[in-house]
């Protein structure tokens, strides 16, 4: 769903009525669903979405949080879960399904993103880092830059990612070998061919070179 001013309420008299019509308060519920976020990791991309319209929802504003609440309603989200033996993970199962059970799951992260679904045509990129199985960092975001590309809208999504692994594998590596710099590879998957294509070729086109000034 695209966020757009066009589709926001022009008045609180507006508010009013549609809060009376759906028999819900959107900050109220929207605020519920971002604390919600912590667990139910798999709706944050949604939840953030919602979180920009706190202020002024319009109608179509009000249907996108109630088919939320009825969607979480139908499937209630689970406790974060780790495991001792990872194989026995959702995630090593998700990964063997794929064909990637080559990759060690203990410590890996996926990123996506989602081109030009703001009004004003900015991606939405996210992340998920797992570690022996569960959820320790996620997030949604918007980058600044304008990609041009879904291709370049996965770069910037990596990108991010790649920062806060960084931080994340330090810790690891401080952690199980007494080095931070201990030489470690942390697994990124995306499912963009191009943007794993682009990443992998140091030589810039015309349809490239102007990511790295950005």
């Amino acid at each position: 769903m695209i966020i757009k001013q066009s589709d926001r309420s022009s008045t609180k008299e507006q508010v009013k009525i549609l809060e009376h019509k759906f028999s819900f308060c959107p900050i109220e519920a929207i605020a519920s669903f971002n604390f919600l976020s912590n667990t139910a990791t798999e709706e944050t991309f949604a939840i953030r979405k919602l979180c920009s319209i706190m202020s002024m929802p319009g109608k179509v504003h009000f249907e996108a949080l109630l088919h939320l609440l009825h969607h979480i309603r139908c499937h209630p989200p689970n406790a974060i879960c780790f495991y001792r033996d990872v194989t026995q993970s959702p995630l090593f199962g998700l990964l063997k399904s794929a064909g990637l059970s080559d990759l060690n799951p203990l410590f890996l992260a996926f990123s996506d993103s989602s081109w030009g679904d703001t009004d004003d045509r900015r991606s939405t990129g996210c992340y998920q880092v797992f570690f022996q199985g569960g959820i320790i960092a996620h997030s949604t975001f918007v980058p600044t830059p304008i990609a041009m590309s879904s291709a370049e809208a996965e770069i910037y999504a990596m990108t991010v990612t790649a920062m806060i692994l960084s931080h994340l594998r330090q810790i690891f590596c401080d952690t199980f070998f007494d080095d931070s710099d201990h030489p470690y590879t942390v697994p990124l998957l995306t499912d963009s061919s191009s943007g794993i294509f682009i990443t992998k070729n140091n030589k810039d086109n015309s349809r490239t070179k102007h990511i790295e000034h950005k």
